[in-house]
C-alpha cells in the first residue's frame, strides 16, 4: 500500500524559464546531469512536480517515462544543498537510464523533500514511446 505525506514546499524569488518552475540554478544541476544534451520541458516539469509533492512511499528506478530517486536527508538541508550533494548520483543515474531506454526528445525533473528524503522525479518522452498519464 503506498502511503501519502505532506511535502515541504520550498520558495525562492530567482526567476525561472517554466512558469512555477525550479530556480535555474537548481535546473542546471539537472541539466548537467540527468537532463545533459536533451531538451528541457516546462510542462514535463509541471506534470513531475505534481506527482512527487505528494510523497509517495513506493519504489523508485527507471520505467518507461519515468524515473525516480531518493536521497537522504540527514542534517535537515534544504533541498537544492541535497541536489548539489549528490550531483555524482545524479550524473551515474543519468548514464544508467540511457543504458535503459532511449532518451531523446524531451525531460522535466522536479524535487520535493520529503520526511528525511529528498525524492525526484523525471518524465521523458522518448522516440517509440508516449509519456505514461498522469494525476
Amino acid at each position: 500500500m503506498r502511503e501519502k505525506r505532506d511535502a515541504e514546499i520550498t520558495t525562492t524569488t530567482t526567476t525561472t524559464s517554466c512558469a512555477d518552475g525550479m530556480t535555474a540554478d537548481t535546473r542546471n544541476i539537472f541539466s548537467e546531469t540527468i537532463a545533459s544534451g536533451k531538451t528541457w520541458n516546462c510542462s514535463l516539469e509541471s506534470k513531475s512536480r505534481a506527482v512527487i509533492q505528494e510523497c509517495l512511499l513506493d519504489n523508485g528506478g527507471a520505467t518507461n517515462g519515468t524515473l525516480k530517486l531518493s536521497f537522504p536527508d540527514t542534517d535537515n538541508s534544504n533541498p537544492e544543498a541535497i541536489l548539489s550533494q549528490y550531483k555524482n548520483a545524479l550524473a551515474l543515474a543519468s548514464s544508467n537510464i540511457n543504458s535503459i531506454v532511449n532518451v531523446k526528445e524531451a525531460i522535466g525533473c522536479s524535487y520535493a523533500k520529503c520526511d528525511q528524503r529528498v525524492d525526484i522525479l523525471c518524465l521523458y518522452s522518448t522516440q517509440t514511446t508516449t509519456l505514461p498519464p498522469l494525476p
